[in-house]
């Protein structure tokens, strides 16, 4: 009888209330658990749907830019007697490149989930430098070529390759891996074609892509500008925009850049490789849907054990300041209804917009919480008081989800202010003495 009795004292206690509020939480991370479960199946067939859309749409394009392969003719001694004739490329970067380019883009639909894709007209104008000792000993009866490696699925239309103003027709070639990209060749058949001095050159890509667009470049000035109607650009890579503008109408941003010891070096055979170009730093804009569900939802959930410990800590000033004894299974119903939140949050956010979505979940909660507060407390104004304190805390909550970089900062000042308010209220309780003679 005396461990019976001493077992209910402290289970009547307010440190084995504190101590069983605890092992709740800890219990409650089991539906939590499997909320983060349906999220991530929910982000692996979102994931599907979007490679389904980028694979027949086109896939992020990465433009490098064209290279002039001269050939250039030598005589090596034989073995034997006399020689024999071999035949290097000499690869050529251009002196100076310009880009410019507008990008449209749009959402295109695989069942509920929205991608975004774009379209985009890329002019690219420049020239190459052929000094006279180079010029000197180009040979002629060899093929020289401008030539660039593009991904086919990625072309709306073949494209326009001009050289010193003058259109040249375009040849392709496959290149020797998996990722469907073509070597795009302009042959420069006559002596004429390659000049000592300045040879200008001009390309129009008509190009379809999504997630991304990004740049390759090696040559001594690089200028690109791009514009477009997609109101929310991530610009990444080696090189940032020198400067850019973003509004609610799309973007616009423009990169310099300038090398003055880049080098593809002599090669043996005439065709550009992909890997020649792993020397120069990648750069570009992805376009960012700033309303991901996923990401918005798993950032909630990520709060979901300081919200319900707070919620929880609510009931328990309510039982110790008020004497209103709580069983377990009455805080067990609490916690299941604010999962149940993290759920209807995520069914409701993939068909409307995420801040909607989040107001009546929430309220939905609150109200739930509050009609069975009314009952378990027989209190309407503790109902009323629970709907207000709950109302706050999602309230709170949202807040630090949409202030990103001032999250932390929110939040500290938010759970001090919580923490002083419970001290605050409990200063005067005695902790030592049970639960009934409180209050």
């Amino acid at each position: 009888m005396s461990a019976v009795s001493n077992s209910q004292k402290l289970f009547n206690s307010a440190t084995g209330k504190v101590l069983s509020i605890g092992f709740l939480v800890l219990l409650l991370l089991i539906p939590l658990a499997m909320v983060e479960g349906v999220i991530s199946e929910r982000v692996k067939t979102y994931r599907i749907a979007k490679t389904e859309v980028t694979g027949s749409w086109g896939r992020e394009v990465s433009l490098s830019e064209p290279v002039l392969a001269l050939a250039k003719s030598g005589k090596t001694p034989n073995m034997n007697t006399g020689y024999y004739y071999n035949t290097h490329y000499i690869h050529l970067l251009p002196d100076k490149l310009n880009i410019n380019g507008r990008i449209e883009t749009q959402l295109r639909k695989k069942g509920i989930y929205e991608v975004p894709v774009y379209t985009g007209k890329l002019h690219l104008r420049g020239h190459f430098n052929i000094t006279k000792d180079m010029d000197q000993a180009l040979d002629y009866d060899e093929i020289a070529s401008m030539q660039m490696i593009l991904d086919a699925n990625s072309l709306n239309k073949p494209p326009v390759f001009k050289w010193n103003g003058k259109s040249v027709p375009i040849i392709t070639d496959k290149v020797d891996d998996k990722s469907g990209q073509l070597v795009f060749y302009a042959k420069l058949k006559e002596a004429s074609d390659v000049i000592a001095g300045n040879n200008s050159f001009e390309i129009i890509l008509d190009l379809s892509g999504s997630n991304a667009l990004s740049f390759q470049t090696g040559s001594r000035e690089t200028e690109i500008t791009l514009d477009s109607n997609w109101a929310s650009p991530g610009f990444y890579g080696g090189i940032l925009p020198l400067s850019h503008s973003i509004t609610d109408a799309g973007f616009e941003a423009s990169w310099k850049h300038s090398n003055f010891f880049s080098d593809i070096g002599r090669k043996y055979h005439e065709r550009i490789e992909p890997a020649w170009f792993k020397q120069f730093p990648s750069y570009g804009v992805k376009f960012i849907q700033t309303v991901d569900t996923y990401q918005q939802v798993t950032r909630v959930i990520k709060y979901a054990v300081l919200f319900l410990t707070l919620v929880f800590a609510v009931y328990f000033l309510f039982e110790t300041l008020g004497n209103k004894p709580l069983h377990p299974i009455q805080y067990m119903f609490i916690g299941f209804a604010n999962c149940v939140f993290y759920l209807l949050l995520l069914s409701l956010a993939e068909h409307i917009n995420f801040t909607v979505a989040y107001f009546i979940s929430a309220i939905a909660s609150s109200i739930l919480i509050a009609l069975y507060s009314i009952s378990i407390l027989q209190s309407r104004t503790h109902g009323v008081l629970i709907f207000i304190k709950l109302s706050i805390l999602y309230s709170f909550l949202l807040i630090i989800l949409k202030s990103e970089d001032f999250a932390l900062l929110i939040g500290s000042i938010g759970l001090f202010t919580i923490l002083a308010s419970i001290m605050y209220f409990t200063r005067d309780f005695n902790w030592r003495m049970p639960r009934e003679t409180n209050g």
